[in-house]
């Protein structure tokens, strides 16, 4: 089986309440994290699936924590719920562990396939496989539109420094006079006007 998609985290990471950005996550796969760890309650991976499904997510990817605490068991088509409700599994879903999450690449498109043979050691009904990120095309733009993408880009940047200049500025003010003298000598502003700010 092999399931494609762009990956979302969610959000919020734990999945513990509907997920904030259910129409990024629909459609797409979703990466959650488990946990919380305590002192804070845990969300069971029921929850999680739930919240995932709810907001239309094509696939899971459970970020479990890290080898020397997972343990991989299959998980169940049905799943109880803390309301004592249920909910089904209706989308694939697999667990990578932490150390490996540096990899996955929000608003790529990642590939979760499965291996049709079950490896040895592992129990009846766990399937492995790998979350892969193909190769992405490039994005193919005119020179114009390349051009109008880096001109609204350089005019952001310099709205940004112009900013960032002015709070610089302002905060040499509510320093002692010396030390704003100081600061004078070795930063190089230019006069900004109030409606520039």
């Amino acid at each position: 089986m092999r399931i494609a998609g762009e990956l979302v985290w969610a959000r919020p990471a734990y999945a513990q309440v509907p997920l904030w950005n259910a129409p990024e996550v629909n459609g797409n796969i979703v990466a959650i994290m488990r946990g919380p760890g305590p002192p804070a309650s845990g969300v069971t991976y029921a929850v999680k699936l739930h919240h995932a499904q709810i907001a239309g997510a094509k696939a899971v990817v459970f970020v479990d924590y890290d080898a020397e605490t997972t343990t991989f068991k299959e998980m169940p088509a049905v799943l109880p719920l803390p309301d004592g409700s249920k909910v089904e599994a209706r989308v694939p879903a697999c667990l990578i562990l932490a150390q490996h999450a540096a990899f996955l690449q929000e608003g790529v498109i990642h590939e979760i396939v499965y291996r049709s043979e079950i490896l040895g050691g592992y129990q009846a009904g766990i399937q492995t496989g790998v979350v892969k990120i193909p190769v992405q095309e490039r994005a193919k733009l005119s020179k114009q539109d390349a051009d109008a993408l880096m001109a609204e880009f350089l005019f952001a940047r310099r709205k940004e420094k112009d900013v960032d200049e002015a709070e610089f500025s302002l905060k040499g003010l509510w320093q002692r006079p010396a030390d704003v003298t100081e600061q004078v000598g070795t930063f190089k502003s230019k006069p900004t006007r109030a409606k520039d700010i």
